[in-house]
């Protein structure tokens, strides 16, 4: 199924809509200032207040600005104050658990900005 197609199905179911909307703004409400990326943006949902918001996929779509593979992201080290991926769990094998990865995986970790945890 394509992004667009998975957007389609979103539109169609409104209780869902409304579980992600709270999980969105409790994302939001704890995101720090800066930088946030988003692995797994998918078709676009997550939205943040302050600093910019880039969201990768594997797949383009509207909404999408880098197209990328979660494994080989293409950033610097230290660029982002925040990592959101809570949606790409259950696809990847390495994306187990998203703390391990925001924590324990060191190539996530080093796109943090120092002084973020």
């Amino acid at each position: 199924m394509q992004l667009e197609d998975y957007k389609k199905q979103w539109n169609k179911k409104p209780v869902l809509r409304a579980i992600y909307s709270d999980l969105y703004q409790k994302i939001e409400n704890v995101t720090c200032s800066g930088d946030t990326l988003e692995i797994g943006g998918g078709i676009g949902n997550l939205h943040v207040r302050a600093g910019r918001l880039i969201k990768t996929d594997i797949q383009y779509s509207i909404g999408v600005d880098v197209v990328t593979d979660a494994q080989q992201l293409p950033f610097d080290n230290e660029v982002f104050s925040n990592i959101n991926s809570h949606l790409i769990v259950k696809y990847s094998q390495i994306l187990y658990c998203l703390m391990c990865y925001t924590i324990c995986n060191a190539r996530y970790f080093s796109l943090l900005k120092h002084g973020v945890f």
